[in-house]
């Protein structure tokens, strides 16, 4: 009835509020329930999140020849503003997950998922699925040891999830394809090592080593995982090869005949390639940062340029669904609205076209994050993996 409806109990969560630069205004809804002076109803119960505000240490720094002109340099893990007085009485240190902790979740969450994925080799099916754990689980330890405790969580597992899923389809079309004259094509059906394996070692590979920031870093990763003889040889080969076989068909499409003419695959091309195309059609979110020149912006077009869907002459491209790409360049003057719109746009496109790939393209972001109405925050909601 109407008067259960307004007598309800209603529960307001604010997430990463010491992000948001009215700490003023927060604080007094917080901790006076009031709003500019005027009481709030009863009923109306108040929760908030915040970010540690903690020292950026040794093994973070942040390479600074990418710092935009007028920027101070870094020092906090997270852009956050100081909490007001009052609200500390109200502050609940719930800590991190323990490494033992963490790896029970990893184990519940992979158990439950691969059990539904891997219906083939039963026999194997253990051993499959304690790989996969084990390796997930020196990756995380790894990342946080090298540069912040709070660099991976467990989204990073649901993403392995995912990948997990795709990988194991796509890699066991490959095997039983008659066309044996690509080189990855020919590994996996004259190989009979378990296809599930390969796929564990793509997952870790896209979740993990490639957003290592450094060579040094993903060298120790490279001998931690090949120490444990995890994998039947190296683990880099089987994604390294698929490296190539992306970026063979997308260079080599007609859409880009003009433009590969004088690209070199060189390692950053490929990466960048490999973890667009896959990104994409799994429609999970990535972001791409470094230096001018590290073909962020060329392997986004060539990719563009390429999945065009049932016209594409490349069999690869053709069977991947059209890519429609919605651009949105970002500046210091980039506004919330105008970056909601742009997704508005997207969702709203993909919703009548489901036989295409709608893909939100924000460039420069580095430059909105300077903007004085802070339009990075709304991209959060957004990148959630289950929207």
């Amino acid at each position: 009835t109407k008067k259960e409806v307004t007598n309800r109990q209603i529960w307001v969560f604010f997430d990463e509020i010491n992000a948001s630069n009215s700490m003023g205004l927060l604080s007094e809804i917080l901790c006076k329930k009031t709003y500019l002076g005027k009481k709030i109803p009863e009923r109306f119960v108040f929760l908030a999140a915040c970010n540690p505000y903690r020292a950026m240490g040794e093994l973070n720094k942040i390479d600074h020849t990418l710092i935009h002109k007028g920027q101070e340099k870094r020092k906090l893990v997270y852009t956050v503003y100081p909490l007001p007085i009052n609200m500390l009485n109200f502050v609940l240190d719930f800590g991190n997950l323990t490494l033992d902790e963490e790896k029970k979740y990893i184990e519940i969450m992979i158990s439950k998922s691969m059990e539904q994925i891997i219906v083939e080799n039963k026999n194997n099916k253990k051993q499959i699925i304690k790989l996969a754990i084990e390796s997930i689980s020196e990756c995380q330890t790894y990342i946080k040891n090298t540069n912040d405790i709070s660099s991976v969580s467990l989204r990073e597992v649901k993403r392995f999830i995912i990948f997990f899923k795709y990988f194991v389809v796509y890699l066991l079309n490959k095997k039983n394809s008659k066309s044996l004259d690509d080189p990855s094509i020919k590994f996996y059906s004259l190989n009979k090592t378990d296809i599930y394996k390969y796929a564990v070692s793509l997952c870790l590979y896209i979740c993990y080593y490639l957003r290592l920031p450094d060579k040094k870093s993903r060298q120790e990763l490279l001998k931690i995982l090949d120490d444990k003889k995890y994998f039947d040889g190296k683990f880099s080969i089987v994604p390294e090869m698929e490296e190539e076989y992306i970026a063979k068909n997308i260079l080599e499409s007609r859409e880009n005949e003009s433009l590969s003419k004088g690209i070199a695959k060189n390692r950053a091309l490929l990466e960048n390639l490999f973890s667009l195309y896959f990104c994409t059609v799994n429609k999970i979110p990535l972001i791409i940062c470094g230096k001018p020149g590290s073909t962020k912006t060329l392997s986004q077009k060539l990719l563009q340029n390429a999945l065009k869907g049932m016209v594409s002459k490349n069999k690869l491209c053709k069977e991947t669904k059209e890519l429609v790409v919605f651009p949105y360049q970002g500046s210091v003057n980039s506004t919330s609205e105008e970056i909601i719109e742009v997704f508005k746009k997207a969702k709203n496109y993909q919703k009548s076209n489901e036989d295409t790939i709608a893909m939100v393209c924000l460039d420069e972001m580095g430059l909105a994050e300077h903007s004085k109405s802070n339009p990075l925050k709304v991209i959060h909601a957004e990148l959630e993996l289950d929207q």
